[in-house]
């Protein structure tokens, strides 16, 4: 049903509820055709905001602690966390209109939104934490069917301009780069103003050269109850794969209960969970980087070399730095690392010692693919 409020009735409605703040009622509007009318929809000072900032920075994401900044990786957390809470959805669907932009109190609330809500929140919640009003701005743009679409252009993270779609998470694109943009800028706004066209440098500005470092999506948990082969989670991680590999071997006192899966552009991750109470544990996780090189890092005083199946095997210390906040801790891992078919398989037992040497290749050894 089409929503029939009016214009005044709304605006009342959303400055007495604390939606919108007061300030911001003078010009605003919810299809909006003015920068000044633009520049009011972002509210980097809305408690909501500044709420959902601190949240989307305390959770710590696992794929980004390579990055070669913390700005960076203070940005790409916030990209994780709009990707991960809020729901992509039509303006026809959650208003019954053809276009309403959205304040990020609305979207917040809502919990879903289309490209402008998106992006609006994200600029909101970039300039909420600090980003210049030079340096971040909500884009409009027109693709090559003249389709046109809302995303971000910012040079906060890297120093240089990059443009990335607020409704995913892998797909930074550098403006003055070599890859082909996928829209035409028409204008950008923040808070503070706009202007028609791409944004610029600063006079004397050195555009330092730059490395994307991607957003990992989030892990989307996967029910695995059995390893029956028609078992929705496995048939699940195996279209979002390609292969499985299971064993057919479990160790007397393990059952299989469940697992996980995320995928990206260049990666791909299964992990299944074998245990019996909490006291100990196997996990298998799956990688199509496959190859020696892509096996370690295994400590060389610690790792051996066996064969399994036919294909060389490497038992080893697997260490890596665990980064919650500004604290890190240094994680040794025992690894039985090993190819099957077109994926890298490792076991990892926990505790380490849960499990013997011989248990783990027997194990490896029964290896399926599904």
């Amino acid at each position: 049903m089409k929503r029939t409020i009016s214009t005044a009735l709304l605006l009342t409605i959303l400055i007495g509820s604390g939606i919108l703040p007061t300030a911001c009622h003078q010009g605003f509007s919810h299809q909006p055709s003015t920068i000044n009318q633009m520049k009011l929809l972002v509210t980097p000072q809305d408690q909501t905001v500044t709420q959902a900032l601190q949240e989307a920075l305390a959770i710590p994401d696992l794929s980004i602690f390579y990055t070669s900044s913390a700005n960076i990786s203070d940005i790409n957390k916030m990209r994780l966390w709009v990707f991960t809470n809020i729901k992509q959805d039509s303006d026809e669907a959650l208003h019954g209109v053809s276009d309403y932009w959205q304040t990020p109190a609305e979207t917040l609330d809502l919990k879903s939104g289309d490209c402008e809500d998106f992006s609006i929140l994200l600029v909101s919640m970039m300039r909420a934490h600090g980003v210049p009003q030079d340096q971040v701005y909500v884009t409009v743009g027109n693709d090559p069917n003249n389709n046109w679409h809302a995303f971000v252009i910012e040079r906060y993270s890297y120093g240089a301009w990059v443009e990335f779609d607020s409704q995913t998470v892998d797909d930074v694109v550098l403006l003055d780069g070599g890859t082909p943009l996928p829209y035409d800028v028409s204008y950008c706004f923040n808070d503070q103003g706009g202007f028609d066209g791409s944004p610029g440098y600063p006079v004397g500005y050195n555009v330092p050269t730059v490395s994307i470092s991607p957003v990992r999506r989030p892990l989307g948990l996967v029910k695995i109850t059995s390893i029956n082969p028609h078992d929705t989670g496995l048939d699940e991680a195996k279209l979002r794969l390609g292969e499985v590999w299971l064993p057919t071997y479990l160790p007397q006192g393990y059952v299989f209960s469940g697992g996980s899966i995320s995928s990206t552009n260049d990666y791909h991750h299964l992990s299944l969970l074998y245990n019996a109470g909490a006291e100990r544990a196997l996990s298998l996780t799956e990688s199509n980087n496959i190859g020696v090189s892509d096996i370690g890092p295994l400590d060389p005083a610690t790792y051996e070399q066996i064969i399994i199946n036919n294909k060389p095997a490497y038992f080893g210390v697997f260490t890596y730095t665990l980064k919650i906040g500004s604290s890190s801790t240094t994680i040794s891992e025992l690894v039985l690392s090993f190819i099957q078919g077109n994926l890298e398989i490792r076991l990892i037992p926990d505790p380490a010692d849960s499990l013997s040497h011989e248990e783990l290749i027997k194990i490896a050894e029964s290896m399926t693919e599904y």
